[in-house]
């Protein structure tokens, strides 16, 4: 009869750290991290979507509570207008003229030099002829357009490249004429080839301008005026009615431009009226006129 060996003592060791561990493992299992503090929803919160009026927010109110939060964060901006309300002073944060439609400056893959209108205001930027002289690669042409020498005030030669045929837009169509202030909310240079992207334009880029759009669910009036020591004044006034759905927007001009040649007078009067009528949330009607 053979007895048996008795098990080693290290190995009679292993055997009860590992019955020890077996026996700790179902409470740490049991144990449960407590529960994320809170917050309780406001008064007007309650208001708005506690339906059932048990000051509380059920699963169904919660939810649509976050719907409506989803839907406030979104915006949705039309593809074929600059909307100037995420200006901040100097900064802007869209444009039209670098590709016919509404993008984001930062996906914009061009050079684009953005005035906004606070920045024309401080500036005293009258037209498109004085905002070029704070951008960069544009020159302006030596005669005006009714000079004797021929010339055109409205062609922008932009990088050397030439500024014959070189006509600025405004809101995305091309015109020939030198946008003003009064009625515009921004100017813009767009540098480089523009024409390979968005159709207009030569090799050295473009100008363009933005009109003046109706503001919805505001009314107001603003008159600005301005004199030069050559004798010359401007005055301007802004006047802007509209409901949800239906509004109308005027812009008036005076102003008598005098240059450092004694007995010289540049008069010019200027209005332009804007009705814009939102049939649907997705689709608005504009006329204008000039």
């Amino acid at each position: 009869m053979i007895s048996p060996s008795p098990l080693p003592t290290t190995f009679r060791r292993w055997v009860a750290l590992v019955g020890a561990l077996g026996a700790l493992l179902p409470s740490v299992q049991s144990q449960t991290a407590p529960a994320a503090p809170t917050t309780a929803p406001d008064v007007a919160t309650l208001a708005k979507y506690d339906l059932n009026k048990n000051g509380v927010l059920d699963p169904a109110e919660s939810a649509a509570m976050e719907a409506d939060k989803k839907k406030e964060g979104a915006i949705v901006m039309t593809p074929f207008e600059v909307n100037t309300s995420q200006d901040k002073g100097y900064a802007a944060a869209n444009t039209l003229s670098g590709g016919r439609i509404n993008t984001p400056l930062d996906l914009s893959p061009v050079s684009i030099q953005v005035m906004t209108k606070e920045f024309m205001d401080d500036f005293g930027i009258a037209d498109m002829q004085d905002a070029a002289q704070w951008t960069m690669n544009v020159d302006l042409p030596n005669f005006g357009g009714d000079g004797p020498f021929g010339g055109n005030r409205n062609e922008f030669n932009i990088r050397g490249a030439g500024g014959a045929g070189n006509y600025p837009v405004r809101d995305g169509v091309q015109q020939f004429f030198v946008a003003d202030s009064y009625n515009s909310d921004r100017f813009e240079v767009v540098s480089g080839p523009n024409s390979g992207q968005a159709g207009l334009g030569n090799s050295g880029g473009l100008v363009g301008s933005s009109s003046k759009r109706l503001r919805y669910n505001n009314r107001s009036v603003s008159v600005s005026t301005r004199a030069d020591n050559f004798g010359g004044y401007r005055g301007t006034v802004d006047f802007n009615v509209a409901t949800a759905r239906f509004g109308v927007r005027v812009n008036a001009l005076h102003q008598n431009t005098k240059t450092i040649q004694e007995g010289t007078s540049n008069k010019q009067n200027a209005i332009t009226m804007r009705a814009e009528f939102k049939v649907t949330p997705k689709t608005n009607l504009s006329f204008q006129f000039e």
